[in-house]
């Protein structure tokens, strides 16, 4: 089942990590592009991943399209990563 990740920001990135940005992740598999969706203050998970660098300075999804990105997973019972 398709599901959002949580992943570690590094202090250097914490300031410009804001939801909607595009962000570079990696795991032990590899690494790919993903949006930041929400970022929450305190420690992270014990085996978080993490983020290494943002794509641009301005994110690249608006907030109004990130509400309705949720609304619509909602309303249709689909995770918005799929």
């Amino acid at each position: 089942m398709a599901h959002l990740f949580t992943y570690e920001i590094p202090a250097r990135l914490v300031a410009r990590a804001r939801p909607g940005m595009r962000v570079l992740c990696s795991s032990g598999r590899g690494a790919w592009w993903a949006f930041v969706m929400a970022s929450a203050p305190g420690e992270p998970p014990r085996r978080s991943n993490h983020c290494s660098m943002c794509w641009t300075t301005k994110p690249a999804l608006t907030d109004e399209l990130l509400d309705f990105l949720r609304d619509l997973s909602a309303y249709y019972l689909a995770p918005i990563e799929r």
